[in-house]
């Protein structure tokens, strides 16, 4: 936010740092836009030419899929507690969304087997829960 010419950092969640490519994933993986596996790869493969070219060492691909299951865990807990204890009923469009963008993710890395059954669970009962 710039305010008077000065910036500021704002953030109403939770803003620290962390993993550039837990920010990527939120980006690449976000329920409102759900790109598809097309554009998340060329902006992943865009994104480690562009830190091999700065001279720094690109995460391993598997890391991109990491960072997305742990931020739509996030995600998908926020929108069920905003939409089912809120009362905020715009929330719920992005629940099956998520879920999908999950297994995605999941499928991604096979080390995790737990996760993609999770993720395929949680797909499954939000499509019945929501008739999507």
């Amino acid at each position: 936010m710039v305010v008077e010419g000065k910036v500021y950092l704002i953030d109403f969640q939770g803003m620290r740092l962390g993993a550039a490519v837990y920010d990527l994933a939120s980006l690449l993986y976000d329920p409102y836009q759900c790109h598809s596996r097309e554009t998340r790869a060329a902006v992943w493969q865009h994104y480690t030419t562009e830190v091999q070219a700065l001279g720094g060492m690109p995460p391993a691909d598997r890391l991109l899929a990491v960072g997305a299951i742990q931020r739509l865990f996030q995600a998908l807990g926020a929108y069920g507690k905003l939409w089912l204890k809120d009362g905020l009923e715009w929330y719920r469009a992005f629940v099956v969304p998520g879920c999908r963008m999950l297994v995605e993710a999941a499928e991604d890395v096979p080390e995790f087997p737990g996760i993609l059954a999770l993720a395929r669970e949680c797909l499954a009962r939000s499509r019945t829960r929501l008739g999507k």
